[in-house]
């Protein structure tokens, strides 16, 4: 490993390329340094458009538990020592990593060259990216294997930017506990001159790889079809219960966006409260597994019936423009079912009233016998249940005429 010392001097640094994403969106790629003459100036992130940890299964998208522009915001608030801190906490731990996990990450310096992968062979050297992971097939068999269970026999042949094994492994232990901006960037001088081409390079790739990491943790990822989100892109996405299945997990991370959230436009938190919290999270989901996806456990919304009826019960912001097509987890429209007022259809059959429309949207129909002593119950068209008045109506019978109603029409 070459040379390298501390170097208090400031400099500007900023980003002329753009990262192409899994998505194919371009976006401009992190501005990895922004500091000037006369005084030192936050790192100003931009959302990373590149995830260390995609599924490779066509129709999955990733989505942020803890929206991605949150943890980017709160961070540009933060100066470069804190930001070195709270980025260096959220690096997973090496044993964890697999060269997909790096590749993927797509970690590039300010000038556009990209932090490189080399397999080497019988004195031939060959690229490992997403393409040579596919169609190499030494590659293939350990494009993600762990590092801790990576024979030592190929570790040899693996170069990580044109460093070998244990030279990179000893570098990414140092960053993981680096706690100041003048230490990354020592780690990133070659030879003695800190502001020459070469070592802006190298401690651009490293804030690169710092962004990668902490804009997509993984504990903070979960994976399904693309659908809308209940609210807002830039709110907690509660869908996150149905993947992971984990109350308490839920609980601590709702916990730690609320005070992100409260903190993202402006600190009302001191410095060290901010990295404390935001540690609390990389702490939490840094090392975590993704939840594995579960296609079972999701709903194509086909058909208009089925559309009309997420109108009803609340969810047609789920939909987008009022189009079929979005998938939506099964649960969270069980739930959404589980929450309706069944008495208040119970009322209006009583009263013999019109249909139910609680959301704006028809959801159930009424019609009653010449009498009111039967009342026929059908959701948004479906086939019509019978059910007769004794002395009264019987919430009971309401509810699973309705329910058996849905779960038909939506399949489940």
């Amino acid at each position: 490993m070459q040379q390298t010392r501390f170097d208090k001097k400031t400099e500007t640094v900023k980003t002329n390329h753009t990262n192409a994403g899994n998505n194919g969106i371009s976006l401009p790629a992190v501005p990895v340094l922004q500091q000037k003459q006369g005084g030192v100036q936050p790192i100003q992130l931009k959302d990373k458009v590149d995830n260390p940890y995609p599924q490779g299964e066509a129709g999955l998208t990733a989505h942020h538990i803890i929206p991605q522009s949150v943890l980017t915001n709160v961070l540009n608030k933060l100066d470069p020592d804190y930001q070195v801190k709270v980025m260096a906490n959220s690096l997973p731990d090496f044993a964890g990593l697999t060269l997909s996990t790096i590749s993927s990450a797509n970690i590039t310096a300010p000038n556009g060259n990209s932090f490189s992968l080399t397999y080497r062979d019988n004195n031939i050297d060959t690229p490992i990216n997403k393409n040579t992971m596919v169609s190499d097939l030494r590659l293939k068999a350990i494009a993600t294997v762990k590092f801790s269970a990576m024979p030592d026999t190929e570790q040899a042949k693996i170069s990580f930017d044109g460093s070998d094994w244990a030279t990179f492994s000893a570098l990414y232990g140092r960053l993981k506990t680096a706690t100041s901006d003048a230490a990354v960037k020592a780690e990133g001088t070659v030879g003695d001159n800190a502001d020459s081409d070469e070592s802006k390079e190298k401690q651009g790739k490293l804030k690169d790889m710092y962004a990668a990491f902490y804009q997509w943790q993984s504990g903070n990822l979960f994976y399904g079809s693309k659908r809308y989100e209940e609210d807002s892109s830039d709110t907690l996405d509660e869908d996150e219960k149905y993947s992971n299945k984990d109350a308490e997990f839920s609980r601590q991370i709702k916990e730690i966006y609320t005070v992100l959230k409260d903190n993202e436009k402006a600190l009302k938190l001191s410095p060290d409260k901010i990295t404390e919290k935001i540690n609390q999270l990389t702490t939490l989901t840094k090392n975590r597994a993704i939840a594995k996806y579960e296609s079972g456990d999701f709903i194509l919304i086909s058909n208009t019936r089925q559309l009309e009826i997420m109108k009803g019960i609340g969810m047609a912001n789920r939909m987008g423009l009022d189009k079929t097509g979005s998938s939506i987890h099964k649960q969270a429209i069980k739930d959404k079912i589980k929450a309706l007022d069944i008495h208040a259809v119970l009322a209006r059959a009583e009263g013999r009233q019109a249909d139910w429309q609680p959301n704006g949207h028809p959801f159930v129909g009424l019609t009653y016998n010449k009498n009111g002593t039967i009342c026929t119950v059908s959701v948004n068209g479906g086939p019509g249940t019978a059910i007769e008045k004794s002395n009264r109506f019987k919430l009971p019978d309401f509810k699973t005429a309705i329910l058996d109603s849905v779960n038909t029409a939506m399949n489940f």
